[in-house]
């Protein structure tokens, strides 16, 4: 799974209501203790690259601790756009991130956009990702993708990295909020 599943340990200690603690590839990742010396408890998937991974339940008290099991982390992503609602003619951030990939790698990466016309707009984002295999890059929308490119219809927009790697939208609206009180300003822009 990926980075942040919630991973569930089951085993025994050494030690009747005993402290244990529960290691991922060596480092804590959660401390409890025990009912008799049953162990039942969950942590999630720190920040790590994509592979093979070892869990090891430790009994504290003894200092024996269990066969590694492994968990296999997956490569995940993810897009955003910032402000998530536009007026018509103005640009927004696009932000593309990953996790549990490959660690201090350079990534290029494609991001289209379709409008309500079904035109569609690229540009090219280059990722770098960190000793955990996690990174994120921005770039404006329209004002960095290809000739055209523009917000000038009204309607959701769709983004898809890499073709189908991960997917999001916008909105593009004539005014600036969905919903208004009775003495608010009204601002449309079309």
């Amino acid at each position: 799974g990926p980075f942040g599943t919630a991973v569930r340990v089951i085993g025994e200690i050494d030690i009747t209501n005993g402290s244990y603690r529960i290691l991922f590839d060596g480092e804590k990742v959660k401390n409890g203790t025990a009912v008799g010396t049953a162990v039942d408890d969950t942590f999630r998937v720190p920040p790590s690259v994509k592979g093979n991974h070892n869990v090891t339940l430790v009994d504290v008290a003894s200092g024996n601790q269990s066969l590694p099991v492994t968990f296999n982390v997956t490569t995940s992503c993810y897009v955003s756009a910032e402000p998530a609602r536009i007026q018509e003619g103005l640009n927004t951030t696009i932000t593309v991130g990953v996790n549990g990939a490959e660690a201090n790698t350079t990534y290029t990466l494609t991001i289209n956009v379709t409008d309500p016309t079904s035109a569609h707009y690229n540009a090219t984002l280059v990722l770098s990702t960190n000793a955990t295999g996690s990174g994120s890059n921005s770039t404006l929308y329209y004002g960095n993708f290809s000739t055209d490119a523009n917000t000038n219809y009204v309607g959701t927009y769709t983004i898809a990295v890499n073709g189908t790697l991960t997917t999001g939208n916008f909105t593009v609206g004539l005014t600036d909020k969905l919903e208004y009180r009775r003495i608010d300003n009204v601002l449309i822009r079309g």
